[in-house]
């Protein structure tokens, strides 16, 4: 779903609408096949536009959220409409809890602030560890925001293999 370039092929039929992903602290270079003149970013705080060259623009994802993107053309021709939402790149803690709990199988997505774990894993003791780990990592993506941590939410909706036993010994 994250791609770092899109390219807009020649003879396409301006002005097209696009909706795109980005994840977070991550770039994706848009290339047209005509001169643009002006690319303006709806919500700043969320992503940045860079100017590379008149066919060549950079989107910098900043924090999460959704913002638009408009690419004019010199004529003010509107050449391209981009929908982007900016959500948590979570392949890197999607692969730490496939590597760190063998036999689970956990889905790992983003919705709105919270990162959501789904699927299942073999035991409770499993279940919290995969909800420490993605608290870490959500804590440790945060670290710079002021509040520190204001995404801090892992809800965690794992099914549990095997159930919890107790063993009782009784003396009479």
């Amino acid at each position: 779903q994250h791609r770092n370039l899109i390219t807009i092929p020649p003879g396409t039929r301006f002005p097209i609408t696009r909706r795109i992903t980005i994840g977070l602290d991550k770039s994706v270079l848009i290339e047209m096949p005509a001169d643009m003149s002006n690319v303006l970013v709806s919500n700043p705080e969320v992503m940045d536009a860079v100017v590379q060259s008149s066919r060549q623009v950079y989107l910098l994802a900043k924090d999460a959220g959704e913002a638009n993107a408009f690419f004019m053309g010199p004529d003010g021709q509107k050449l391209m409409f981009l929908e982007v939402v900016v959500t948590r790149d979570l392949a890197s803690l999607s692969d730490a809890l496939a590597r760190l709990l063998p036999g689970s199988k956990i889905k790992v997505e983003s919705v709105g602030e919270n990162v959501v774990l789904t699927g299942s894993v073999l035991t409770p003791v499993d279940s919290n560890r995969a909800a420490e780990l993605a608290g870490r990592f959500v804590k440790k993506k945060d670290a710079k925001s002021p509040e520190g941590g204001k995404y801090d939410n892992v809800v965690n909706m794992l099914s549990v293999a095997a159930k919890e036993q107790v063993l009782l010994r009784v003396q009479v």
